[in-house]
């Protein structure tokens, strides 16, 4: 399904771009992980303990556990990048 990327190549080849780039982009939002988590927790949990990354998923699903799902997906606009993660973007129409 997904591709595992090793997380310390990923980050020192984003530093390096970024080092490079004009202007950086925050594309944040202040719901943004309330409102994935209802997506993504499900897929963090099912990562077994054999898995290389499974320490890294533990200190993501932590913090996640501070955070209170949103269900509000049906208020979220079209065009917002939050939806490229979790459908219903108005960008392939």
């Amino acid at each position: 399904m997904f591709q595992i990327v090793d997380a310390k190549c990923l980050d020192d080849n984003m530093e390096e771009l970024a080092e490079q780039a004009d202007v950086i982009f925050n594309s944040s939002t202040l719901y943004e992980l309330a409102v994935l988590k209802k997506h993504i927790f499900p897929l963090l949990t099912a990562i077994q303990p054999e898995d290389s990354c499974f320490e890294q998923v533990q200190n993501m699903v932590k913090i996640l556990n501070y955070i209170l799902e949103a269900d509000v997906d049906d208020e979220i606009p079209p065009t917002s990048l939050v939806r490229e993660f979790i459908g219903g973007n108005s960008f392939y129409l």
